[in-house]
């Protein structure tokens, strides 16, 4: 019990050093570069037409991602805020924020990686916490054709009531076609959890629940810059608790630069 005492203390003052929304991952992180991108995505959501038990209304969403080319590996920073709030003021915002090293010759990095949020509960004034999440493992890059894309296995971390300790894999693609006309790209992230939360609502449930988020995207290249097309979201035992996987569709365009 000593051991376990101690461990759980030590992954206590380990998230408490990378809180304040991955603040000081940020700062660590971001230095000298040799490949630098970054974009913003408009969205229009359309899962109330889709699903409106589930949801109150149709919405946009703002992007903003970074990839960095830094010494020994990359960095990477993504923000996502929802406007489903009242006069669509924003409901949710999430970051993430990911760096991978390497001091070898093989295709593998380290890899670790911080994410969370906080939102208002829709059509209600409670707020609620995207559960900080910490990882570490591997991430592996391959080529499919001229593009990169990679492929992550990680120990998950959930800062809950009852925090969890998980596996999680994680991939993103980008592929070319037709001379640069379309990008076919996007995530998917599949991971486990405690069905125990650490609440009154969960406190008798055992065992694990197996997560899934997707967001496949295409788009056309209007130019160098500027881009048009669609992200389908796909959520399972994220955003609601229907065995169901819920399937929501929007229209984007993106600058990228």
């Amino acid at each position: 019990m000593r051991i376990c005492s101690r461990t759980q203390k030590i992954i206590s003052h380990i998230s408490l050093f990378f809180s304040c929304k991955g603040l000081i991952l940020f700062l660590i992180f971001i230095h000298s570069s040799s490949l630098f991108s970054q974009s913003l995505q408009l969205q229009y959501d359309f899962r109330h037409s889709m699903d409106p038990q589930n949801n109150k209304s149709n919405f946009p969403s703002l992007f903003f991602e970074l990839f960095k080319l830094v010494d020994y590996g990359s960095f990477f920073v993504k923000t996502q805020a929802d406007f489903f709030g009242d006069h669509h003021n924003i409901g949710q915002f999430y970051m993430q924020i990911s760096r991978d090293f390497k001091f070898w010759d093989p295709l593998f990095f380290l890899h670790i990686e911080y994410s969370g949020g906080v939102g208002v509960a829709e059509g209600t004034s409670y707020g609620y916490y995207v559960g900080n999440a910490y990882l570490f493992g591997s991430n592996y890059a391959f080529q499919w054709g001229n593009d990169w894309q990679s492929i992550s296995l990680c120990y998950r971390y959930s800062l809950l009531n009852r925090p969890s300790h998980d596996a999680q894999v994680t991939a993103y693609w980008s592929k070319h076609l037709l001379e640069d006309r379309f990008t076919f790209a996007g995530s998917f992230v599949l991971f486990t959890q405690n069905r125990d939360r650490g609440d009154d609502l969960t406190k008798n449930l055992t065992g694990k629940k197996v997560f899934f988020w997707g967001q496949p995207q295409i788009w056309i290249n209007v130019t160098d810059n500027f881009f048009v097309g669609s992200q389908i979201t796909l959520y399972y035992h994220i955003y609601s608790y229907s065995e169901n996987l819920l399937v929501y569709p929007a229209l984007a365009m993106k600058y990228q630069f």
